[in-house]
């Protein structure tokens, strides 16, 4: 049984392929290449527990890695895709790392994914992430204000992006609501302190 009932977005025909955002993203990351996927794959793009528009675990439930992999994999049996091909993105990465560890999934493409980190790193990434959830806390005008204008989206973007200016007003404002929103965050960044992947993995 599912700890959650994820929000997704699906599309296409054929070998499903499960999209994992990273912490305080949501589904919305992958819309630049969601429907080129869709061309070729069954793809299914869910906002994690606590992310975007899916509801949190239950009260006391933490957010290990444990959890992620028993509520995805209760999600994708109720999708119809027990074990689909994962690519994720950071957090999202570090999912898909341990769901192919347990067998879970047919194949991971993890992108820069978390739980690799040497000390001084894992305290910099966590530390960058905080301070963009900080920011977010602005109300909803100086958020617009702010993310109306290319130089800020780039100065806010380049934390996180190689290519900020890619990024229009309304996709930022949108993604600093979600992380704004997102009842998940902290409880993930506190076990993000102590996670370090340490399965082997095949890489062909």
């Amino acid at each position: 049984m599912a700890l959650s009932e994820l929000t997704h977005d699906r599309a296409g025909s054929g070998t499903p392929v499960v999209l994992l955002h990273g912490v305080g993203h949501r589904r919305q990351a992958w819309e630049p290449l969601f429907e080129r996927l869709a061309e070729q794959y069954d793809v299914i793009a869910p906002d994690l527990a606590g992310f975007g528009d899916s509801a949190p675990y239950p009260k006391g439930v933490p957010y290990d890695m444990d959890n992620a992999c028993a509520d995805l994999s209760a999600n994708f049996a109720a999708w119809g895709c027990s074990k689909p091909h994962v690519v994720g993105n950071s957090l999202g990465g570090a999912i898909g790392l341990e769901l192919g560890a347990r067998g879970l999934v047919a194949s991971v493409t993890a992108l820069s994914p978390a739980g690799f980190f040497g000390q001084v790193d894992r305290y910099r990434a966590l530390g960058l992430l905080s301070l963009l959830r900080s920011t977010s806390q602005l109300p909803d005008p100086a958020l617009r204000t702010a993310t109306h204008y290319p130089r800020i989206r780039r100065a806010i973007g380049s934390l996180l992006y190689a290519y900020p200016e890619r990024m229009d007003a309304s996709t930022s404002f949108g993604d600093a609501v979600a992380l704004r929103s997102a009842e998940a965050f902290w409880p993930t960044i506190r076990s993000g302190l102590r996670y370090t992947f340490r399965d082997d993995v095949d890489v062909p």
